[in-house]
C-alpha cells in the first residue's frame, strides 16, 4: 500500500514544434513562336529543388512542331545528345544558382530561366514537454499554432530576394487569409483533419515567385511518467510499464505531450491509486509523491488530463510501481 503527500514542483517551459522543408524554382518562361509556331518550354516538377532530377518539356501548342530539327542548349551550351527530342531531363543545379534553357528549330529559339529555391516552413505550437526535450512536437487538434514562412529566393540571375522583399499570401482550406502579406500566419487547427495550405510567395518587383501547397500534420495528446529528486532535477527517462522502487518515498511527475500549455485554465485532471481518486493538493497538480505504506507492495497509478475547451484534447496513462 502506499499514499500520496505533496512535493516540489518544477518549471515547465512552452516547447516550439516545427517541422518541413520546402524546395521551388524561380522560372521565367513565355509562349513565343519556334519555326512560325506557338510553342513554350514546360518544367515538370514546376518547383525544382536544388540537386534534384527534372524534366524540361517543349510545348507545342500548335500540335505541328514534330520532334525534327530540335537543339537543346544548356547555360548556351549545344547538347547534343538531346538532339531533336521533345523533352529532356536535367539535373538541377543549387540553391540560388541561375540554369538558362534554351531550344531552337527552324532557325527560332525559345529560352526559361531556372532558379532553385526554397522556402523553410515552421509550424509551431505551444505544447507541454519537459525542459530537456530535444524534438520539435507537432501541434494538437484544436489549439493554437504559428506557421512562419522562412524564404531563400533569388531573382533570375541569381540575386537573392532580400526577405523583407518578399510578399506572401495563404490560402487555409480554400479561404484567403488576410494577413497583410506578412510570412508569418496565426490559426487555430480544427479538431479533424488536417489543414490544407497554399502558400504563394512573390518578389516585391513580380519576377521572382514561389508557390507550395502543403498540410499542417497534428498529433494526439500523450502522457509519460518522470521521477524527480531535489538533488537531481527531473529524470530523462520516462517510466514504463512498471516501476521498482527500493526507498520509502518517491517523486512522479505526469508529463503531457502536444496539449496546449494553457490547458489548466479550463481542465480535468486528476491523480489515481488502484483506481481510485487522490486528493493531491500540491501547487503543481502534475506532481505527487509517493510514500510506502507497511510492508510495500504492488500499486497502479494513474494521471488524467482533459481540455475542457477542446474536449478531444485528452490524455491519461498508469503504470505499476513496486515499494520493496
Amino acid at each position: 500500500m502506499i499514499s500520496s503527500n505533496t512535493t516540489h514542483s518544477i518549471f515547465l517551459g512552452l516547447i516550439f514544434c516545427a517541422f518541413l522543408i520546402l524546395g521551388g524554382n524561380q522560372a521565367s518562361a513565355q509562349t513565343t513562336s519556334l519555326g512560325g509556331q506557338a510553342a513554350a518550354i514546360e518544367l515538370s516538377p514546376l518547383n525544382v529543388t536544388a540537386g534534384a532530377n527534372f524534366t524540361a518539356r517543349l510545348g507545342d501548342y500548335s500540335g505541328t512542331l514534330g520532334s525534327g530539327d530540335i537543339s537543346w542548349y544548356i547555360n548556351g551550351v549545344l547538347q547534343p545528345d538531346k538532339k531533336n527530342q521533345m523533352a529532356i531531363v536535367l539535373v538541377a543545379p543549387a540553391f540560388g544558382e541561375p540554369m538558362k534553357i534554351e531550344v531552337s528549330r527552324g532557325g527560332g529559339k525559345i529560352s526559361t530561366i531556372v532558379v532553385p529555391q526554397e522556402i523553410d516552413i515552421i509550424t509551431e505550437g505551444t505544447s507541454m514537454a519537459p525542459y530537456f526535450y530535444q524534438g520539435r512536437a507537432t501541434p494538437s487538434i484544436g489549439t493554437r499554432a504559428r506557421i512562419t514562412a522562412a524564404p531563400r529566393m533569388f531573382y533570375a540571375n541569381g540575386t537573392p530576394v532580400p526577405p523583407s522583399d518578399v510578399l506572401y499570401s495563404w490560402n487555409v482550406d480554400d479561404k484567403i487569409i488576410e494577413n497583410g502579406g506578412r510570412p508569418v500566419l496565426d490559426l487555430v487547427l480544427p479538431i479533424f483533419g488536417s489543414p490544407l495550405v497554399l502558400l504563394s510567395a512573390t518578389s516585391r518587383d513580380g519576377s521572382a515567385t514561389y508557390e507550395k501547397t502543403f498540410y499542417i500534420e497534428t498529433e494526439e495528446p500523450s502522457l509519460q511518467f518522470y521521477t524527480y529528486s531535489p538533488l537531481t532535477g527531473l529524470s530523462r527517462n520516462a517510466i514504463q510499464d512498471s516501476y521498482y522502487q527500493t526507498t520509502n518515498e518517491v517523486t512522479l511527475r505526469a508529463q503531457p505531450y502536444s496539449i496546449d500549455s494553457t490547458v489548466y485554465n479550463n481542465a480535468e485532471y486528476g491523480w489515481t491509486i488502484d483506481g481510485g481518486r487522490v486528493n493531491n493538493t500540491t501547487s503543481d497538480p502534475q506532481v505527487i509523491t509517493l510514500q510506502k505504506s507497511g510492508s510495500g507492495g504492488v500499486s497502479t497509478i494513474g494521471f488524467s488530463l482533459r481540455n475542457l475547451a477542446v474536449l478531444s484534447q485528452y490524455a491519461e496513462n498508469t503504470f505499476r510501481v513496486d515499494f520493496k
